[in-house]
């Protein structure tokens, strides 16, 4: 980690496995990859078929679920839940062709889009600071979720999923970084071409990615063009910080 590497990949490039974190263009890469097979995007794209990938999910649908899995980051849930059938998780050999790929956003890009994505989706109506420290007290919990019960615990456990360090969700069970290859939201067509360029099913000439959401200046397409700085003062960017700093430092982020 303190290289600021990823890991080196000698497989075959016959598996991809992208590992998804909430709020850093989920939707868009999995449009591209075609792992959304009713999006109506699928259609127009040229290239919807990447039958090698595969990739992690939002949490399931049920609470008792997720309690079990709330002790694993996102790569060790993909080697248990997520890969493919036909993926010998037990043959070594198997494993080492496993490209591994995810996507990191800015911190505090993200927390305001989490922030939007709360409000609308789990019910979480909180102002924009008292989010963030409602999302700092869930973070000093260690994310416990047993005492999470019903619906609301439900819609509670999916919103704070979202409140996880991505840097934390990246590793393996060595405190190595488990990824062969991060790309960044803000420069996302350039990045997730050069992760994808070596696999023979990728066809670069046609390839397009569907990400009209999220842009470099922090503005936000999807929710009436606001820019996420907007909403910080000094305690709001400091809860962040804290909250945040193995990301802010490891990607190289900053306000």
């Amino acid at each position: 980690l303190i290289r600021k590497k990823c890991k080196s990949y000698k497989g075959d490039w016959s598996i991809g496995c992208y590992i998804t974190l909430p709020k850093c263009a989920s939707s868009s890469i999995a449009r591209t990859l075609g792992q959304i097979t009713n999006h109506p995007d699928n259609k127009k794209n040229p290239t919807p078929e990447f039958p090698w990938t595969c990739r992690t999910e939002a949490p399931p649908f049920d609470l008792e679920a997720m309690k079990s899995m709330s002790n694993l980051n996102e790569f060790e849930k993909s080697k248990i839940h997520f890969l493919p059938p036909w993926v010998n998780t037990e043959d070594e050999e198997v494993m080492d062709n496993v490209y591994y790929f995810s996507v990191v956003r800015n911190p505090f890009s993200r927390m305001h889009g989490v922030w939007q994505e709360c409000r609308e989706t789990y019910d979480i109506r909180l102002g924009f600071k008292e989010f963030l420290l409602e999302a700092e007290r869930v973070y000093n919990s260690n994310f416990d979720l047993s005492a999470q019960k019903g619906e609301r615990g439900m819609l509670n456990a999916k919103g704070w999923w979202h409140f996880k360090p991505q840097l934390e969700q990246l590793i393996d069970e060595n405190e190595k970084l488990a990824m062969h290859n991060i790309s960044k939201v803000e420069y996302l067509e350039s990045d997730i071409r050069k992760c994808l360029k070596n696999f023979k099913t990728f066809q670069e000439k046609n390839f397009r990615l569907y990400n009209e959401n999220v842009k470099p200046d922090g503005f936000s397409e999807k929710r009436k063009k606001t820019g996420y700085r907007q909403f910080y003062d000094k305690e709001s960017i400091e809860i962040v910080e804290n909250m945040f700093w193995s990301d802010i430092d490891f990607f190289d982020y900053e306000f």
